[in-house]
């Protein structure tokens, strides 16, 4: 048992280590680890090495360090203590979630605040509990082959603290799952595979946001190699995903075959924000609602989505107007009719498929266009 006196002693550890085969318990105030008013780091790295960091009722946890780490190395399994309303606080240079199943239990609020980076580290998932999440960091991402799953039942917030530094990163997945999302910093996995749900509420990409799995050149000693763009998926299982104005969505090639961009949405799916697929870029969406066929291909195809591109609308009658250009298309309307208006164009090289789906009418105006040339 660590306390006062005791932790004050080992403040200004260059590392230091808490390890349990089970669980980390808090009770009442804790402090570990302090910062300067220059912004300086007493202790410079300091790992917790457990199942699950657990708070009494009303616990109030304030961590500081140049490097927190949080891993499971034994792989052990710990219950909670049954707390509730504490807060956990975590400053640090860089905070990483690593390898192992984790949990944190007991604090209704837990806020990692990282002055470069929050990172995923290896293979591992972490469980909140019930905790509202506000990550802020100038970057949140994972290290190469990292495969990351963070989950809690409150809401999450991402804020973007400054300009990010670079971090060295390829292929890897992170998953968040909340009641809600507001990503309102910048996301980067180059190459990577990213998946953003909300549970209940809506999923959010403010402005200034950047999310980003797009493709990247990497050189391998005398070679330049050109790695496709990756995975972005926006779920909102029971609301609505909202891209909004001055928000990026990033999946362009970068000299291979752009990434694939994935939404689910019960309610609306609003992508107002700038979209880049260049180089091939796919598109998935599921959703309840399409105001303007039209608009959304438009978008598409000025932002370079026009590889496979496949709708799925839940509710209603959808019309196919303007030009929609792609590799291959498909449409699905769950509970309405589909009417072609406009042209739908998956001519190339070897010629692409259209597939029309419509649980009523299905309908090609005349003067409507389906296309499927080759050569």
């Amino acid at each position: 048992m660590l306390s006062g006196s005791s932790l004050e002693a080992l403040a200004a550890a260059s590392s230091l280590t808490l390890r349990s085969y089970s669980s980390i318990d808090f009770y009442g105030n804790a402090t570990i680890g302090t910062r300067g008013a220059d912004g300086s780091f007493g202790l410079g790295k300091l790992e917790f090495d457990a199942a699950s960091l657990n708070g009494a009722t009303g616990a109030h946890v304030t961590i500081a360090a140049g490097e927190v780490l949080f891993t499971n190395g034994s792989g052990a399994t710990a219950p909670g203590l049954g707390g509730s309303g504490g807060t956990l606080v975590v400053n640090a240079e860089t905070i990483t979630l690593g390898t192992g199943a984790k949990s944190v239990d007991g604090f209704g609020r837990v806020a990692l605040e990282a002055d470069t980076a929050i990172l995923g580290r290896g293979a591992g998932t972490i469980d909140f509990g019930s905790a509202n999440l506000a990550f802020a960091a100038p970057l949140l991402s994972a290290e190469s082959g990292a495969a990351q799953d963070w989950t809690t039942t409150g809401a999450f917030q991402l804020t973007g603290t400054s300009s990010a530094a670079a971090v060295d990163t390829l292929g890897a997945r992170l998953s968040i799952t909340a009641a809600s999302i507001v990503q309102g910093g910048r996301i980067d996995l180059a190459a990577g595979s990213l998946s953003l749900r909300a549970t209940s509420g809506d999923v959010v990409l403010t402005s200034g946001s950047v999310t980003r799995a797009a493709g990247v050149v990497r050189n391998f000693y005398d070679q330049s190699l050109s790695i496709a763009g990756g995975r972005i998926a926006l779920t909102a299982d029971q609301g609505r995903v909202d891209a909004m104005a001055g928000s990026l969505i990033d999946l362009s090639g970068s000299g291979a075959k752009a990434g694939t961009l994935a939404i689910v949405s019960a309610q609306a799916a609003l992508l107002d924000g700038v979209l880049r697929g260049d180089g091939g870029g796919s598109f998935t969406l599921d959703t309840g609602s399409i105001p303007s066929f039209a608009a959304l291909a438009d978008k598409l195809a000025a932002s370079g989505f026009n590889g496979d591109l496949s709708v799925r609308l839940r509710a209603g009658d959808l019309t196919i107007d303007g030009t929609t250009r792609a590799s291959s298309f498909a449409l699905a309307a769950d509970a309405g009719s589909i009417v072609v208006t406009g042209t739908i164009d998956v001519s190339g090289a070897k010629g692409g498929t259209i597939a029309l789906s419509a649980k009523q009418d299905l309908t090609v105006a005349a003067g409507a266009r389906l296309s499927a040339n080759a050569g």
